[in-house]
């Protein structure tokens, strides 16, 4: 029974680096961005780019992550 709980804890606290870590690591990084930008004219197209990501993905990642939609620079 000790193997067990000894795998278990490993298991626990390994860090897979896994897509939903990456990806909150990544809308934490656009909005620091964005803070620090907020003077420039932003658009979604333009912050994905610098981050290397499609507008669409990125978009996607941010709804996910934040359940916010990147909307910077579209008309109202």
């Amino acid at each position: 029974m000790q193997i067990v709980e000894f795998l278990l804890d490993i298991v626990e606290n390994m860090d897979f680096n896994h897509p939903k870590k990456r990806s909150v690591s990544i809308s934490d990084n656009v909005i620091e961005y964005i803070e620090k930008h907020c003077s420039e004219k932003l658009t979604c197209a333009k912050v994905a780019e610098d981050f290397s990501y499609h507008p669409a993905s990125l978009n996607r990642i941010m709804r996910e992550t934040r359940g916010i939609s990147l909307q910077i620079g579209r008309a109202h």
